[in-house]
């Protein structure tokens, strides 16, 4: 899948949210990269061997009090090789994708992976 393509579906994803949870998408960026670094992966507390999908970075919606300014943007990072690599069948990588982007802002809602994995984005 060509990386325009990848990204589309990350930003539909995105769009195809409620308005209520869209209105809470601000201070954030979201990027599709290749593979996670070794940084990003220490920084999430994560072994540098960690096969990831993806990454939210930041401060959960839940945890923000009204000094929740002036603040870097949270970050999503969405990993396109591993993706492409666990999920070669077009439509199953489509898919898998959606579930990951939702599975990120997942994390920026407040919910941890017991939560997710409850509603089936684990």
């Amino acid at each position: 899948m060509d990386q325009l393509e990848f990204e589309s579906i990350v930003s539909a994803s995105i769009n195809e949210l409620p308005p209520r949870l869209l209105a809470a998408l601000n201070n954030l960026a979201i990027s599709v990269e290749d593979m996670p670094s070794i940084a990003d992966l220490t920084a999430a507390g994560l072994p540098s061997e960690q096969e990831i999908y993806g990454l939210y970075v930041g401060i959960p919606l839940t945890n923000r009090t009204t000094n929740y300014t002036m603040v870097v943007p949270d970050r999503i990072k969405i990993y396109k090789v591993p993706l492409e690599r666990d999920f070669p069948d077009h439509a199953i990588l489509k898919a898998q994708i959606r579930k990951t982007v939702l599975h990120e802002l997942g994390h920026l809602y407040g919910m941890d992976e017991g939560d997710l994995k409850d509603q089936g984005y684990s």
